[in-house]
């Protein structure tokens, strides 16, 4: 970044000297800070710092420059959260525990890395938007750079110790060979061997259709040794500032070729992470560890990015040369709407498909290399098979039958006698209720009663002749059956109007009452209604004459659509 009018001399003088009297100066608004492990808290940034006035501003140049801020305690990671929407990006450097200065680090707003529209990740999230996260591998101090006042801004910091925990996780030879083409990926259970980045909830699962490529945007010069302890950093940046339910990508790739398991919920399965807003619940993610902006990153980096992309796809049985079409699910650093078709490459830059300039143009530069690296180490086998599944509806009743049905073909030809498990996503995966086998034709049908939301899917395992194939994921929303007894069709003024019914499964409901009016139905008030078991009841008394109608309502939750009665009607007599 260019200031006009300052001179690198001036803004040594600046950064250092000018400010350093009040590096010592307290800091309003900390949050309890750890003494030793990993953790995350932070401080407000006082607006003494930020008043032009009170900081050195360059001449003419327009930005402010902090003093010295202390942080509550040593820290690995750093990162911002605003107050309010549209802050610009900045820069920060920090002062190691040997009193040594880093080089400024251009530090962007978030960077489009986010959960979909609409999801319980994205409801849960950090009110507040905030910046991607810088690596400070142990540092006391840092300094901020802004180019104009900027209000309401909190310092995140992540303590996240171990070089001694990355060696034994390198050492041990994370994972052998399982299947072809798979790389040694280095796991959770060896990055964060205690789980103190524990997820807040199960993860979910979408399909793989393609795999978008990211930098994380932070400084390239850490050591293999910190790369296990950085993506610790990373993960509980995510959780605790922004508010994600874990990591956001799917891998993480470091500049020395190291893999490391992102998002928990299995390698092997379609895990839908926060990484690209709007095509999450189709893709999968990977990181490469740095900013390459500039500079591309390391040959080593490159092929190893180019191995994991080629199984990771191709284990979802995705080719990986050529285009793919993914459905947009909108949002706001989205460049499509929802709902719009958009044809991508296989392996995308996160900037096709957001507005962004992730993951850096020297990385991107390098995705028709890495395209060709993928194709040229991806397994014989891609391609090879084909599961369908369709359903004949996508929105039930609790107890509706739902008929399931689909073709299994391998190299384009019918296979019969395939076993086909349907599978249901659940905690740690997709989980067989049900099974069945092919016809002649390759054609399988199977009904099943759903009696709440669920993400379904059909998986042929493979055999001697035929390679294993996984159909396309699909959701069910399934309200729950809500039965309302008859009313006494007329009542006197004030007496009681006994209300009762069935619910599969048992809820929490809502009795909604409106009244006839010239115009139409007016409401007339809502009463909760006691459920036993599958059976509801409540009482009401309605005062004024006239012709109502009552139903009962259920708003919807994490395991069923909302739903709602037929209408039932009762006339309030006038004597």
């Amino acid at each position: 970044m260019r200031h006009r009018g300052l001179t690198r001399r001036r803004l040594i003088e600046i950064g250092g000297g000018a400010l350093l009297a009040r590096a010592l100066a307290p800091v309003a608004s900390v949050s309890a800070a750890p003494s030793r492990g990993l953790a995350s808290f932070g401080m407000r940034v006082p607006g003494a710092a930020l008043d032009p006035t009170a900081a050195a501003v360059a001449a003419g140049a327009g930005f402010v420059v902090t003093p010295p801020l202390r942080a509550p305690a040593r820290f690995d990671l750093v990162g911002l959260r605003w107050r309010s929407r549209g802050a610009r990006a900045l820069e920060l450097r920090v002062r190691s525990g040997l009193g040594r200065w880093s080089r400024w680090v251009r530090v962007a707003p978030q960077g489009h890395h986010a959960p979909d529209p609409g999801s319980v990740e994205s409801r849960r999230g950090a009110a507040a938007p905030t910046s991607e996260p810088v690596w400070a591998g142990g540092a006391d101090f840092v300094q901020l750079r802004l180019p104009g006042r900027t209000d309401g801004l909190e310092l995140r910091f992540v303590r996240s110790p171990g070089r001694a925990l990355a060696r034994t996780a390198r050492q041990q030879s994370p994972r052998a060979v399982a299947a072809d083409g798979m790389p040694q990926i280095i796991p959770r259970t060896q990055w964060d061997p205690h789980n103190e980045c524990r997820p807040r909830t199960t993860p979910e699962y979408g399909e793989v259709l393609a795999a978008f490529v990211h930098h994380t945007e932070n400084a390239n010069d850490y050591s293999a040794d910190q790369s296990a302890a950085l993506v610790r950093a990373i993960a509980l940046f995510h959780r605790d500032t922004r508010g994600w339910n874990d990591i956001g990508y799917n891998f993480l790739v470091d500049r020395y070729g190291q893999i490391f398991e992102g998002r928990a919920g299995g390698i092997d399965m379609a895990v839908v992470g926060a990484q690209a807003q709007g095509y999450n619940d189709q893709s999968s993610g990977i990181a490469l560890i740095g900013s390459f902006v500039s500079s591309p990153p390391p040959d080593v980096a490159t092929r190893a990015l180019a191995g994991l992309i080629a199984w990771k796809l191709s284990l979802h049985g995705v080719p990986v040369a050529g285009r793919v079409t993914l459905t947009s699910r909108g949002g706001s650093d989205n460049r499509y709407s929802s709902g719009t078709a958009v044809p991508l490459d296989r392996i995308p830059g996160h900037r096709d498909g957001d507005s962004t300039d992730c993951p850096g143009n020297a990385l991107y530069a390098e995705l028709p290399r890495i395209r060709e690296l993928a194709a040229a180490s991806a397994p014989a086998i891609v391609g090879g098979g084909a599961l369908t599944l369709t359903v004949d509806k996508r929105a039930l009743v609790a107890g509706d039958s739902l008929a399931l049905a689909g073709v299994l073909t391998a190299s384009g030809a019918p296979v019969a006698g395939g076993a086909i498990e349907l599978q249901s996503a659940g905690a740690g995966g997709f989980h067989t209720f049900a099974s069945t086998v092919t016809a002649a034709d390759g054609s399988w049908k199977a009904t099943l009663s759903p009696t709440q939301n669920d993400r379904l899917r059909a998986h042929f395992a493979g055999d001697a002749q035929h390679p294993e194939a996984t159909s396309k994921t699909l959701t069910l929303a399934v309200a729950p059956k809500l039965e309302l007894a008859p009313l006494n069709p007329r009542v006197r003024p004030g007496a009681a109007l006994h209300v009762g019914g069935t619910v599969e499964p048992s809820k929490r409901l809502r009795l909604v009452i409106e009244r006839r009016t010239g115009k139409g139905w007016a409401g007339s008030g809502t009463h909760r209604l006691r459920v036993t078991g599958g059976s509801f009841s409540g009482v009401v008394k309605l005062a004024k004459p006239g012709l109502y109608r009552v139903r009962v309502v259920f708003p919807g939750d994490r395991r069923n659509a909302k739903a709602s009665s037929q209408p039932v009607t009762a006339r309030v007599l006038r004597h």
